[in-house]
């Protein structure tokens, strides 16, 4: 048993400044409980130059963000396993709620292993949902296990009342002493 995962929102920009990325990604998230923000490790790449990244333009805009994983395998692994596991008997635990996120449903089912590297996801022009959402799944702990805690022993009061014991022989005998 987990937690359920709901994709509802989901955003594209083509050719788009940084900043003005991060000014709408704030409108478009206003009122919201935002906890985490995701970003392709690309984002924070320093070079030993005194320059600033595209990581740091977004968070001198107002929105922090977290450096994921970029790892294929991963990506596989995470997408995969969301899909598959139950939060609850017969409720998924990922789910995407299709008429806020187009793009994500329409792209999730063209992707495919890598026939030479069969755990990996394979490249695919159009896997920068699928991606975010792995992102998502890896960077958040969403996919980390939690066993259930542990019982504590019941209160005296909760513990069911034990019947009389009988001892068999007890009752009709005669000691001989």
């Amino acid at each position: 048993m987990g937690t359920r995962y709901i994709a509802f929102k989901e955003k594209l920009w083509y050719k788009t400044v940084a900043s003005d990325i991060a000014k709408e990604i704030l409108e478009e998230s206003d009122g919201m409980r935002v906890v985490a923000t995701y970003c392709d490790p690309v984002m924070d790449i320093h070079t030993g130059a005194d320059v600033r990244t595209i990581k740091d333009t977004f968070e001198d805009c107002g929105v922090p963000m977290e450096t994921s994983i970029n790892n294929r395998e991963h990506y596989a692994h995470a997408v995969h396993s969301a899909l598959v596991e139950e939060a609850e008997p017969g409720v998924p635990r990922l789910q995407i709620y299709k008429p806020g996120c187009p793009y994500l449903v329409k792209t999730l089912p063209q992707q495919r292993y890598d026939p030479k590297h069969p755990l990996r996801m394979a490249d695919h022009k159009d896997d920068h949902a699928v991606v975010a959402l792995a992102y998502f799944l890896i960077s958040s702990g969403a996919m980390e296990h939690k066993s259930a805690p542990a019982s504590k022993q019941l209160p005296k009061w909760m513990r069911p009342k034990e019947k009389e014991r009988f001892i068999l022989g007890r009752d009709n005998v005669r000691d001989h002493r």
